[in-house]
């Protein structure tokens, strides 16, 4: 999905300070049931993030003493992985999506942008272990029971 930004912050959610990032997306490309559907436990697993950026190097002709620069679009790729608790979603200008807060705090000659926005936070190792732990004994579970029948 192609987004327009992705924030990072701390964020407390059930006692514990975890990483929280937000997904900022155009409501003409992105709706709200798309959101809905993707932003999953099962589908964030691992986050992968792609961003394009222009690089330029300057190339010298060792005879000719002539330089020429050179621009190509290198694609950097960022995994992030756990974060598979969603906290909320919803259309609102993007500095609300952002920081959390109640009211627009931009520039009042900047005109504010409406975004449709996701918060998905990761989840700590102790409630990986655990329902990793819980897998397990739903497996035996389910062969205990196999073999009754």
């Amino acid at each position: 999905m192609e987004c327009l930004g992705v924030h990072s912050n701390q964020s407390t959610y059930q006692g514990v300070a975890r990483d929280c990032y937000t997904f900022l997306f155009d409501p003409e490309k992105v709706s709200l049931a798309e959101i809905e559907q993707q932003f999953t436990a099962e589908n964030c697993g691992r986050l992968v993030l792609l961003t394009d950026n222009e690089v330029s190097e300057t190339i010298t002709d060792e005879e000719t003493a002539e330089t020429q620069v050179v621009t190509k679009t290198v694609t950097e790729q960022f995994v992030h992985e756990h974060y598979t608790m969603r906290v909320g979603y919803g259309y609102g200008l993007k500095e609300m999506a952002v920081s959390g807060g109640m009211g627009y705090g931009g520039n009042i000659t900047e005109a504010p942008e409406a975004v449709n926005w996701v918060k998905m936070l990761q989840t700590t190792l102790a409630e990986r272990s655990i329902e990793s732990q819980q897998e397990v004994l739903d497996a035996l579970v389910v062969e205990a029971l196999a073999r009754e029948v």
